[in-house]
């Protein structure tokens, strides 16, 4: 799992957010219609897995207070996709389609909430907020995020390449204003909007508002998963940052690479394809409870596999660890046999079979420690940023019970 990703552009309406809330209090009714607890500041079903498109255009000073709006006759053939094959992350995304004639026109989210507390109670009038979203567009340029609120601020935009299935990010952050102000109640909202006079379309998919400068730090992972029958539970990150977890379901042992879409905005019984071995994951829990309960045949018997990820409020996804009842410390063969190393681009991926992987430490010739991984607690891990050298390195791996298997690999 990638712990950064890259970021975005530019919007014409620059609202300030000063004394607008953090927003993870809001459409908590619309959430759980839909199998999930919100987690991080300003998810409202920017996954769009359960969101409605408004049928009417509506101003920009009357959001609808529960669904997705158009501002504009000009973009009423957008429409909400159910197409896995379209979408980014999940099943659904926003197909847009901006009829030019006039600039700043917007898709809006729901109403935010004009209150001017965070979720933990501390005022935070004065706060920066980033847009964020994932578009595919062949007029990049043309489109822009938006932050409505009863003032203007100055604003930093930035957008990131285009990946490998058309995918950019973009991320708009809101400066303070000069002075406080009060958001008018229930005319705040979130979006993103045409920045020229002309026809394109495209989709977006992934969208989220948080406080705060654009954030690509992935967050700590948590520890010690367990699965006890029906219960799969695990101890606490030490830096949620404000989100929550991610749980993704597996009928056979994962690869390190089988994960999630980073920043990905995802629904409980989403598919998850990506990686090596044709693998298919389910979400299972999205929330920000330490413990579930997962009623599946394959948890009676401890078949399962478990892929538990720490999401923060920019929805960046932690390393993952593995639960299952069938990794049993001392129970099964760490050895050389057992262990795999494999080399992709500048990271070592390290899986353990059925054994429980404690430490991984890499080494140059000369033993001096160049990378490290401690508590890994799973059978699969992921050491990150190990540049390209030419030149031979060492990996001891040790399990629970201080079994040590020694690797080497050509960097």
């Amino acid at each position: 799992m990638e712990k950064n990703y890259s970021k975005l552009f530019l919007s014409k309406n620059k609202r300030a957010i000063k004394g607008l809330s953090i927003f993870a209090l809001l459409f908590i009714g619309t959430q759980t219609s839909w199998g999930q607890q919100p987690i991080g500041t300003g998810q409202f079903d920017g996954g769009f897995e359960g969101a409605v498109l408004h049928t009417a255009a509506l101003t920009q000073t009357t959001p609808d207070a529960t669904k997705w709006a158009y501002d504009s006759g000009n973009l009423s053939t957008s429409a909400i996709v159910d197409d896995a094959s379209k979408a980014r992350s999940g099943s659904k995304s926003v197909a847009f389609n901006f009829i030019g004639t006039t600039a700043g026109k917007y898709i809006m989210s729901p109403q935010l909430s004009p209150a001017l507390v965070g979720g933990d109670g501390i005022s935070i009038v004065g706060s920066s907020y980033t847009v964020q979203y994932f578009v595919k567009t062949a007029n990049l340029a043309n489109i822009k995020g938006a932050l409505y609120v009863s003032g203007r601020t100055s604003s930093i935009t930035t957008t990131g390449a285009v990946d490998a299935n058309g995918w950019a990010k973009i991320t708009y952050t809101y400066l303070p204003a000069a002075t406080n102000f009060t958001p008018a109640a229930n005319k705040t909202w979130a979006g993103f909007g045409n920045n020229v006079n002309s026809n394109f379309t495209g989709s977006v998919d992934d969208f989220v508002v948080y406080q705060g400068a654009v954030d690509i730090t992935a967050p700590a992972s948590a520890s010690t998963p367990v699965v006890s029958g029906l219960n799969v539970s695990w101890t606490a990150s030490a830096d949620v940052d404000g989100g929550g977890y991610v749980v993704v379901r597996y009928s056979t042992n994962p690869n390190a690479d089988n994960d999630p879409n980073q920043n990905g905005v995802y629904a409980v019984n989403n598919i998850i394809t990506n990686g090596t071995g044709s693998l298919s994951g389910t979400v299972v829990y999205v929330g920000t409870a330490t413990s579930f309960t997962d009623a599946v045949a394959g948890s009676v018997s401890g078949s399962d596999y478990y892929k538990i990820y720490t999401v923060d409020k920019a929805f960046n996804f932690s390393d993952e660890i593995v639960a299952s009842a069938l990794l049993k410390v001392n129970s099964v063969a760490f050895n050389d046999d057992s262990v795999t190393i494999y080399k992709n681009n500048e990271a070592f991926y390290v899986n353990s079979g059925e054994g429980v992987i404690n430490n991984i430490k890499v080494f140059d010739v000369q033993g001096k420690l160049i990378a490290e991984q401690k508590d890994v607690n799973s059978n699969s891990a992921a050491i990150k940023n190990i540049h390209k050298t030419n030149q031979l390195l060492i990996v001891k791996i040790s399990s629970e019970d201080n079994k040590v298997v020694t690797k080497k690999i050509i960097n």
